[in-house]
């Protein structure tokens, strides 16, 4: 995917952990150094196994990450582009079953307008508000 970077992903999993060092992130993934490095620098990419530890780690969905990980181990232009396509079809999907769940599980708070309002959960990063309206059956006793 295009926004993809595995620097990102690792700086973002040591800030949310708190880990200060390439070192202690490898430590606590469970990851040797000299692997985090050669993730940083594009040297060599994470396995299916390291991807899903990266995930959890990161708090994204594991299906995405191993997508987008195999699109950026590609050379070949046409498998690249399969892989992208899994990936966003993941997310989108990811995305779909999010919003769902807002509508169905989540507490959303009524304007006066009659137009529901809720946030999309953090871990989305879509920094988006989503809004409906409905129409309420007036009560005639």
């Amino acid at each position: 995917m295009e926004n993809f970077s595995m620097d990102s992903l690792l700086d973002l999993i040591k800030n949310r952990h708190g880990l200060p060092s390439d070192y202690k992130l490898g430590l606590y993934l469970g990851v040797v150094n000299g692997s985090i490095r050669n993730y940083r620098h594009g040297r060599s990419y994470p396995d299916e196994r390291v991807c899903q530890i990266l995930a959890e780690a990161a708090g994204i969905d594991a299906d995405v990450l191993t997508a987008q990980v195999q699109a950026a181990r590609c050379r070949n232009l046409e498998t690249k582009s399969v892989w992208e396509r899994i990936a966003l079809r993941l997310q989108s999907a990811a995305v779909t079953a999010s919003v769902s769940a807002l509508f169905f599980f989540s507490p959303m708070s009524q304007d006066p307008h009659g137009a529901l309002a809720g946030e999309l959960p953090n871990f989305l990063n879509l920094n988006s508000a989503i809004y409906t309206s409905y129409q309420t059956k007036n009560d005639s006793s």
